[in-house]
């Protein structure tokens, strides 16, 4: 790894400007540069300061666009300032820190069914995976394209799962016709040929790779016609990527099918997921592969992966594999089957707001977006499963407004933050955007 290239207490400045900006300590390295801790005035940023030759004319570019039009969403660690030496032949910018304790997306992860107890387990993924589709839907409307969407883009704390966009100086005016960039594993096929410039287009397939890894840790091109090949090489995965790509669970072409033995947790996660979530994906990896214009928008995801949110339950087996439910299966009186070994899942409750149904499991938690509230660069966890001293099941009040609890006689009731509701059976919530009622 390369030295870094600035002391503590270094002084470079913005650009434009005599305003000083104060290097603090180095954050971290990569193959571009350095990033660091740096201070202007009273503030710290993080600052990306490029190796000399790694700042070509299209970076130079783009930055000033990004820094210009601002940031769609506070979950970017977006360019918010020009950084140059005193020679003014230097280049970098400054970014928000990322918040203490995040991490890369990627080093949190332990597969599924793997019983480790930090695993994310179904519902979380799905959250997480909503969370960045909700990213690049903004991201896309305010005109830009990020042009290289991988594991490796994210930055997410492990206790409150927000998340962070990172590596924002790959983003570009979408239609602008800039170099291709992209991490091979998720680009689109056209991309992999060299037949196209990275665009929302292209954004919409890596994004596709990037939810189905999130949710069954594999990669959805990586079938039977990988596993015949010992030894991949680079021809091999132009073939498998570029020229002749198939998904794995395409209903029309088994030649990359999913091989038992080897794609076990794929297969089993696959059966699980609701069918209009596979449909997505088959769209995507099926008519999507030569069509970009079939891909699916962030829009849609969004619906679908609400449900595995909202009905996944963890059996108790070693493999804590998780089954996604439909809302009219779950019940606290029937018990559901796991998909992958067939016990009988847990006995749950089920709470119906605005149609939808929320399938409360002994750990499950409220978030804010469930019950109307607006994510502003995060969700927010509202409410708790809780046991009463006799054993009853309760939704306890974390968040900060009061809840209004009405039974079935008409009774009416205050739940302040800190309380508990006990979930019976035809009691409504109302949370304050919306209400919702107990179904069982």
């Amino acid at each position: 790894m390369a030295e870094p290239q600035f002391e503590a207490g270094t002084q470079l400045r913005v650009a434009g400007t005599n305003v000083s900006c104060v290097i603090d300590r180095v954050i971290g390295e990569g193959g571009q540069g350095t990033v660091y801790a740096a201070t202007v005035g009273t503030s710290t940023y993080a600052l990306k300061w490029y190796r000399p030759g790694m700042a070509d004319a299209d970076l130079r570019r783009r930055i000033p666009i990004l820094i210009d039009r601002g940031s769609p969403d506070p979950r970017f660690l977006w360019p918010i300032e020009q950084i140059t030496d005193e020679a003014g032949l230097g280049f970098g910018y400054l970014m928000p820190l990322a918040p203490q304790g995040f991490r890369e997306l990627f080093t949190l992860f332990t597969p599924l069914g793997a019983g480790a107890s930090s695993r994310f387990d179904l519902r979380g993924r799905a959250q997480l995976a909503i969370d960045i589709v909700d990213c690049f839907l903004k991201l896309h409307a305010s005109g830009f394209c990020y042009r290289d969407i991988n594991l490796g883009s994210f930055l997410i704390d492990p206790v409150s799962r927000a998340i962070r966009v990172c590596d924002n100086d790959n983003i570009d005016v979408n239609g602008t016709s800039s170099p291709s960039v992209g991490t091979m594993m998720f680009m689109a096929p056209e991309l992999v040929r060299g037949e196209a410039a990275p665009s929302t287009d292209t954004d919409l397939f890596s994004l596709a790779v990037l939810l189905f890894y999130l949710l069954t840790d594999g990669h959805p091109l990586m079938g039977q016609a990988e596993c015949a090949i010992e030894y991949p090489d680079a021809s091999d995965w132009q073939r498998l990527l570029g020229l002749e790509p198939c998904f794995m669970f395409d209903p029309h072409d088994a030649r990359n099918a999913a091989v038992p033995g080897v794609h076990d947790r794929q297969i089993a996660i696959w059966n699980t997921l609701p069918f209009g979530l596979r449909e997505l994906f088959v769209r995507t990896f099926g008519e999507g592969l030569a069509s970009p214009r079939r891909r699916t928008l962030p829009s849609e995801w969004h619906s679908m992966l609400a449900i595995v949110r909202d009905t996944a339950i963890t059996c108790g087996c070693p493999t804590q594999f998780d089954t996604v439910v439909s809302g009219d299966e779950a019940t606290a009186d029937v018990n559901c089957a796991c998909s992958l070994c067939g016990a009988d899942l847990p006995p749950v409750h089920r709470l119906e707001i605005a149609g939808a149904r929320i399938v409360l499991t002994s750990n499950a938690k409220l978030l804010a977006s469930q019950v109307g509230g607006a994510i502003n660069g995060s969700d927010r966890t509202i409410g708790e499963m809780a046991k009463s001293p006799a054993g009853r099941d309760g939704l306890r009040n974390v968040g900060d407004a009061e809840w209004r609890v009405n039974d079935k006689s008409g009774q009416s009731a205050a739940v302040p933050p800190g309380r508990a509701v006990t979930l019976t059976p035809g009691v409504q919530i109302n949370f304050g955007r919306v209400t919702g009622t107990i179904l069982d």
